[in-house]
């Protein structure tokens, strides 16, 4: 063997001294050792990279999967009675009679607040103008909370430009959905069997795509003159009372029936769906609220709308909306969650979305209004102070809502219309309104509230995160060509090993090329011309193709390195009692050049 020959060890662990000692790679670069040695310190440096890539387990989305899941379904959407009873408070009914509608009012406003806040965080900017729009649907989107951990985004839907609704007045009609969170629960129920993040170290992801109906709040907004409310304020009306209307008398202590003709003086009549042909009553409020305040109505036949009557801040104006709630069709709810929180939200109105509930169920009717919700509505409308103007007390949220009222029949990029932040405000109604509801549009039970909740199935694209091997992108497959010829030359190793072990008389023999075993033979061997000049620096280039052997002493039972016949003939060894040392036959020891 050579001195070249020894250094190919080092090759594989440290793969630097293939350029560092580059003189010995010409040597032994062309000899079938030498090559195989070079291939496999290639392949040995990139090797644990491969392996990371394509071999080891990581975290990675895996194939979308359709599925059938189900989910708990305990009531009808928007029932007041099972969300108010479900209030988490701890004074009792015995305590209290009005302890649910207490808790529930305090949870309306605790989370009506909350949203409403994040709702105009995303229009203080000092570039807001950029990321709001002209477009209904292209403003930012609303937003709510659900157990103070999942973020909720809506979307702005069925979406009527304010110039093509507007003819004499400025009218702002706005649809808003809510994703249902009925499916929230759905993906954490076992039945479902979707592996959580908390079952992967906290580390793991899924996503899901549900058809499933969701709920939706129209509020519509116009702008409406002193005369033009005329009928509907009862302190305008020419025979009314002399009693002035306050909180605690209105409406039972006064006579506000009128004769069916009077709703064909309601000049805004169509634009709200009031009269008879509507048959829909417009709603009676008991006086004309001051700047800055604002009225509520919750009475008006048929009790499916809530109404708001507000002061313009000018003094000049009112402007009288109403709120309705429906399921709409239109939409399909997705939940994503991770280690960091969960995300619900809807996608709607999208021509490319197989999941929208309406085209799975094509029987769903488009803008049924809900009129169960009206008795939630009111809860949430009183808890938030919208009915203080009847005492002219200055609300803070109504004064707010007064400023957002728009001027003009385009909508302002820099600032909310009062509708849309109406529509925000009443976003924690729909969330209460659709947990544990139905996965469909309709109540199929005989009660409104069932005894122990049921199991309903719905349509949902789940794909999750989960360990796999093999990469993740296209282009991480070019580490192939690291592991498969790894993997030919192990195998050539093992089968070498294996012959070497079973067909050679002793079997297996020491490496004399590690450095321990080389170190005891050279202090041992005698001195050599082949080396002479080289002490402490790098040996010369024929030096290094000197071939050296590892001679037996019989006699003593030693080793030695001698360059080529060390100076002697083969008499001259023989009278020493040495002997060249050979693979088959010697003791146990070999040298890396025999491989």
């Amino acid at each position: 063997m050579t001195i070249a020959e020894m250094s190919m060890r080092t090759w594989v662990v440290q793969p630097a001294s293939i350029v560092a000692k580059y003189q010995s790679l010409g040597n032994i670069i062309l000899s079938r050792l030498g090559a195989l040695t070079l291939i496999a310190a290639l392949l040995a440096m990139f090797y644990t990279t491969a392996s990371d890539v394509l071999v080891k387990p990581q975290l990675g989305y895996g194939k979308a999967k359709s599925m059938m899941m189900r989910g708990n379904v305990s009531t009808s959407f928007a029932n007041s009675s099972y969300t108010t009873e479900r209030c988490p408070t701890p004074i009792t009914p015995a305590m209290d009679d009005a302890s649910a509608s207490t808790c529930s009012s305090i949870e309306h406003a605790g989370q009506a607040y909350h949203n409403y806040m994040q709702y105009l965080s995303q229009w203080y900017s000092e570039d807001t103008s950029q990321r709001a729009s002209f477009s209904p649907t292209k403003r930012p989107n609303p937003v709510a909370m659900l157990n103070d951990n999942i973020t909720i985004t809506g979307s702005w839907i069925d979406a009527k430009p304010m110039e093509a609704v507007s003819d004499r007045r400025v009218i702002n009609n706005i649809t808003m959905a809510f994703p249902h969170t009925g499916v929230f629960s759905a993906a954490h129920d076992p039945t479902n069997q979707i592996l959580q993040p908390l079952d992967l170290g906290n580390l793991g992801e899924y996503q899901v795509q549900a058809s499933v109906p969701s709920p939706s709040v129209n509020v519509l907004c116009a702008n409406i003159t002193k005369d033009e409310l005329e009928p509907l304020v009862y302190q305008l009306w020419p025979n009314r009372s002399s009693q002035a209307p306050n909180a605690s008398n209105w409406p039972q202590d006064f006579d506000i029936s009128r004769d069916t003709g009077w709703m064909d003086a309601v000049d805004f009549g169509d634009a709200f769906g009031f009269g008879p042909k509507y048959n829909r009553t417009p709603p009676i409020f008991p006086k004309l609220p001051q700047p800055y305040n604002t009225l509520l109505n919750s009475s008006a036949q048929p009790q499916d709308s809530l109404y708001l009557l507000a002061g313009a801040p000018d003094g000049g104006n009112y402007t009288l909306c109403s709120l309705r709630m429906s399921i709409t069709p239109n939409c399909s709810t997705s939940y994503n969650v991770s280690s960091g929180g969960g995300f619900l939200f809807t996608q709607c109105e999208e021509p490319s979305d197989p999941l929208m509930y309406g085209r799975t169920h094509q029987e769903a009717p488009v803008g049924v209004v809900n009129s169960q919700w009206n008795a939630i509505a009111s809860t949430w409308a009183k808890a938030l102070a919208l009915n203080d103007g009847i005492g002219d007390f200055n609300a803070s949220n109504a004064r707010l809502l007064t400023q957002l009222i728009p001027k003009s029949s385009s909508l302002n990029p820099s600032m909310p219309t009062m509708a849309e932040a109406l529509a925000v405000l009443s976003g924690c109604t729909l969330v209460l309104s659709s947990a544990d509801a139905p996965f469909d549009h309709y109540w199929d039970n005989s009660v409104p509230v069932l005894s122990k909740a049921e199991q309903q199935v719905f349509h949902a694209v789940v794909r999750s995160q989960e360990y796999i091997s093999g990469g993740q992108k296209p282009w991480q497959g070019i580490f192939y060509i690291v592991l498969a010829p790894m993997f030919l030359l192990n195998c050539y190793c093992l089968g070498y090993f294996i012959k070497w072990l079973f067909t050679v008389d002793k079997g297996l023999m020491i490496d004399v090329t590690e450095p321990q075993n080389t170190f005891a033979m050279t202090v041992n061997s005698p001195q050599s011309q082949s080396l002479i000049g080289p002490c402490g620096c790098e040996p010369s280039k024929e030096q290094l193709r000197c071939r050296w052997n590892v001679r037996h002493d019989r006699e003593r039972d030693r080793y030695y390195l001698s360059s080529g016949l060390g100076g002697m003939n083969e008499a001259q060894w023989e009278q020493h009692d040495l002997e060249p040392l050979s693979g088959k036959g010697s003791p146990a020891i070999t040298v890396s050049s025999q491989l």
